[in-house]
């Protein structure tokens, strides 16, 4: 993504850039932040960046900067949350569903089954919603607003559905139901049972299409082809583990959230590749051994909700970001941490931007990372140092954009000679047209804008 080689140079240095780590980088939001306490069941990113938290005490918008509460739309926690094709879907658990109205920012209800428990909720197609109910299903088309019968009422603690291929995938208490899905007339016929009579509490399809089941108290299974194998863990003497939830990252490693032991993480071929567990006296541990919900965002961010004590955020070490901030008493620090930080805030991308701060010169010469996109704003004097610096820092085909480069105009009065800003800019100029590295244009608007592109 553009966001991981971009960066600004503006007065002082403001850029974006990640670098490794020796393992990943763990940070922890809870009450503090603004994290509602209870357990954290659900997470969901809409197509505006924001993150949603859906917990036992209610349904929160994370920004990457600062929280907000939506609990006045529903009395009860939120067992769910759904963000596809544009819309963003709230599922609490004494039946209610909602529907967030993105122009308003307000959410409208579109069910209130105060005598049914919700507890999950999965969309099949673009009109209808199937929920997992403690005792049965139910389908609601919210184009026509019809709500079917209580489907398979025989069927408890429906804790995860999954929609592939025209089939539901539904965990309970009793296996993994497969059910044929006839979108005509909204019909739900039940195909098959998959682990049967085993307590599923979660699941979820790698790459191979082989599910990876989660069980209350016996571990893992692979399901291939109908084929049911149980998987050991790190530790064989280990036979009752509950797994809570699972889910695949972007490199299609499993992340199971064992009870009381953390977060295991394990590739295609069962082996451990990671075990994170909390430890009291680590500032680089898990907050709490308990995790009911793991969520991936598409950073590759671990995002862990957990029973008690908020979030923890895990950074995989090539996620990982540096961060140069405010020191007291320190010559060469900046002023203060507050650097556009409203605007990073507006833009919906706060949780994917970094800031980094210092002497634009000194910083410069200490990088290592290569860039699609350099853009200078900063003091005329140093233009020409920042663009060779920055211009060795450039991939293929890289542009550096540098802003004033017509300053009013004054670049052609003669009289603006002993003006060093002007007299800077010139010689930047010159420079532009002389490097045969690159191709340059000026755009002739307001203070004038060259644009340079690495031939």
């Amino acid at each position: 993504m553009i966001f991981r080689r971009f960066f600004f140079i503006v007065h002082f240095l403001v850029f974006f850039i990640p670098f490794s780590l020796f393992g990943q980088q763990i940070k922890h939001l809870g009450a503090y932040d603004g994290v509602k306490s209870g357990a954290v069941r659900a997470f969901a990113k809409d197509t505006l960046g924001y993150m949603w938290i859906g917990t036992a005490q209610g349904l929160n918008r994370y920004s990457g900067y600062n929280f907000k509460n939506y609990n006045k739309y529903t009395t009860h926690g939120i067992e769910d949350i759904i963000s596809k094709n544009g819309n963003l879907f709230v599922l609490g658990s004494k039946g209610e569903l909602l529907q967030y109205q993105y122009e308003q920012d307000h959410f409208k209800s579109l069910l209130n089954l105060k005598s049914r428990n919700f507890l999950c909720f999965e969309q099949i197609n673009d009109n209808t919603i199937i929920i997992g109910l403690k005792s049965g299903l139910l389908i609601y088309d919210f184009k026509s607003k019809k709500l079917s019968k209580v489907l398979y009422p025989k069927t408890f603690f429906n804790r995860q559905i999954h929609v592939k291929q025209n089939k539901v995938y539904v965990a309970s208490t009793k296996g993994i139901n497969v059910y044929d899905f006839f979108e005509k007339n909204n019909q739900l016929v039940k195909h098959n049972t998959l682990l049967k009579n085993i307590e599923t509490l979660d699941f979820d399809f790698d790459k191979q299409n082989r599910i990876w089941a989660g069980t209350y108290q016996k571990g893992l299974f692979v399901i291939d082809n109908e084929k049911v194998n149980k998987v050991p863990l790190f530790d064989k003497r280990i036979k009752t583990t509950t797994i809570r939830s699972i889910v695949f990252d972007k490199d299609d490693k499993a992340l199971l959230a064992l009870e009381g032991l953390g977060l295991l993480t394990m590739n295609e071929n069962f082996k451990v590749v990671n075990k994170i567990k909390y430890n009291p006296n680590s500032l680089n541990s898990l907050s709490q051994k308990s995790i009911y919900k793991i969520f991936v965002d598409n950073d590759n961010i671990y995002w862990l909700g957990l029973r008690e004590v908020g979030i923890d955020l895990i950074f995989p070490r090539d996620n990982a970001f540096k961060n140069i901030s405010y020191v007291p008493y320190k010559s060469n620090s900046i002023p203060n941490n507050y650097i556009r930080s409203i605007y990073f805030e507006e833009s919906g991308k706060r949780n994917k931007i970094i800031q980094l701060t210092g002497n634009a010169k000194e910083i410069l010469n200490d990088l290592n990372e290569t860039f699609d996109l350099v853009f200078i704003d900063a003091d005329k004097e140093n233009y020409i140092e920042y663009f060779k610096l920055v211009s060795e820092r450039l991939n293929n085909n890289g542009i550096i954009i540098s802003d004033n480069v017509l300053w009013s105009g004054k670049v052609l009065d003669p009289s603006s000679e002993n003006d060093e800003e002007t007299n800077a800019l010139v010689h930047f100029n010159k420079l532009l047209n002389e490097d045969k590295r690159f191709e340059t244009v000026i755009l002739p608007l307001r203070d004038g804008l060259s644009i340079s592109r690495l031939i």
